[in-house]
């Protein structure tokens, strides 16, 4: 064999190099103890990225967690909101997994302790509040579109499926084939012919591949080639992981479905979106809260004596009632007719705008206003500050023209106008390239 390898080179130009030439000892050779052709022989070999041999299922192991881990205390130390962290969580963290999870098998304890470390980054190492179901939900279902790892694992094996029935030319195809070619004949008929050799019983892997195919199924029992990509396929398996928020079970009352397509509208600023979504799921630490969980004993209000509930905290304490007026005010202006803030409307956003643009700015100014709330209650509470309700009213203001300033210079002229320009007293107007806030 060397040979052909130097006659080879003599030819090309290209030769190999011996010195970093390594084999792999496997199945009754993988005792031995010499080294043919001076290679460096061993039992687990590391290829494109991925452990073979003895040992390997623990090597891989290790090496995973080991860059999940890294990730993770990357970014611990960043000021980032839920979402923000979900985000990193799906697309740096989690991402480690893909490319060797969709090669191998990885062990239930490796996910375990992978779950851990993600949901452990994305509430800081503190309490877990929401359902890990739930987190994994669509933002539009009450969740942070959080990855489920098992669900993503075996999306990726349905679109290894859907390369084997689209006739791919790879080489691995003879072997997916004579693993699992009677189980697919639905989807290919060919591969299910008496003239290809065909396993009595397919290899771990396939059998991960076809019980990836039987959940879908479950969802969608008319299954199309086109029907096996990634994407379309973690949508379907997620469904079946699907957990309802507690909180809807709670207030049944109120129309969560409006609730969290308000709270996942993308023109929320992140850290106003993040307090919203946390007072939709009632998970906010305000004393009531804090005093029927035994964590503390004290339940009243930093600002008055009675007790601190969420509807208190954001809607009916005296020191903040009359702030609503200020977003009353602004919406009656804009739509040109009487416009009411409730309890429902101001603490789960239960409302009727049918104008896109209208509903923008109720949107904003009902989570900039939460938000200026919680930080001015916090810096009350925490910090020994004495602000009242015209500093929770300067901060809230304060938002709200950042917010002005901020659209002005990125969305277009048109989408400015329609959601800070409407009106008889306009809270923004342009003239040329001027802007009056």
């Amino acid at each position: 064999m060397l040979q052909w390898f130097r006659l080879y080179g003599d030819a090309s130009g290209a030769q190999l190099n011996l010195v970093k030439c390594k084999g792999l000892w496997i199945g009754v050779w993988k005792g031995r103890s010499d080294a043919p052709f001076n290679f460096v022989w061993s039992n687990c070999n590391k290829i494109n990225g991925v452990f073979f041999g003895v040992n390997s299922t623990f090597n891989n192991c290790s090496l995973l967690l080991h860059k999940v881990k890294k990730c993770v205390n990357m970014y611990s130390g960043r000021n980032l909101t839920l979402f923000g962290r979900s985000m990193i969580a799906n697309t740096v963290i989690a991402a480690q997994l893909w490319y060797i999870g969709s090669i191998i098998i990885l062990p239930e304890t490796l996910i375990t302790a992978i779950n851990r470390c993600l949901f452990k980054f994305v509430w800081r190492n503190k309490i877990e509040c929401v359902n890990r179901g739930t987190l994994t939900q669509p933002a539009e279902n009450g969740g942070l579109n959080l990855v489920h790892i098992k669900t993503k694992l075996a999306s990726l094996r349905c679109a290894h499926l859907k390369q084997l029935v689209e006739g791919s030319q790879s080489n691995w195809t003879a072997f997916a084939v004579y693993y699992i070619g009677h189980q697919i004949r639905d989807l290919k008929p060919e591969y299910a012919a008496n003239n290809r050799p065909h396993a009595e019983q397919p290899s771990a892997f396939y059998v991960e591949v076809l019980n990836a195919l039987k959940q879908y199924k479950i969802i969608n029992k008319s299954i199309k080639t086109s029907d096996l990509n990634a994407k379309s396929a973690y949508k379907c398996l997620l469904e079946l992981e699907s957990v309802q928020p507690v909180i809807e079970k709670k207030l049944t009352n109120v129309n969560f479905n409006v609730a969290w397509k308000a709270v996942s509208n993308q023109v929320l600023s992140p850290w106003a979106r993040d307090i919203s979504w946390r007072l939709l799921h009632n998970v906010l630490p305000v004393a009531a809260h804090l005093y029927h969980l035994h964590i503390t004993r004290n339940a009243t209000c930093v600002y008055c004596n009675w007790p601190e509930t969420f509807a208190h905290c954001f809607y009916s304490c005296k020191y903040v009632r009359s702030l609503w007026c200020i977003v009353e005010n602004w919406m009656s202006n804009v739509t040109g007719q009487p416009f009411v803030v409730t309890q429902d409307v101001a603490l789960y956003l239960q409302n009727a705008i049918q104008n896109t643009g209208h509903l923008k700015l109720f949107l904003i100014a009902c989570a900039e206003l939460k938000y200026a709330i919680w930080t001015q209650r916090n810096r009350r509470k925490f910090e020994g500050k004495h602000p009242l309700t015209l500093d929770i009213e300067r901060l809230f203001l304060y938002h709200v023209r950042s917010r002005i300033r901020a659209d002005f210079v990125r969305i277009d002229s048109d989408s400015f106008a329609n959601l800070w320009c409407t009106g008889t007293t306009a809270l923004a107007s342009v003239a040329g390239h001027c802007l009056k806030v």
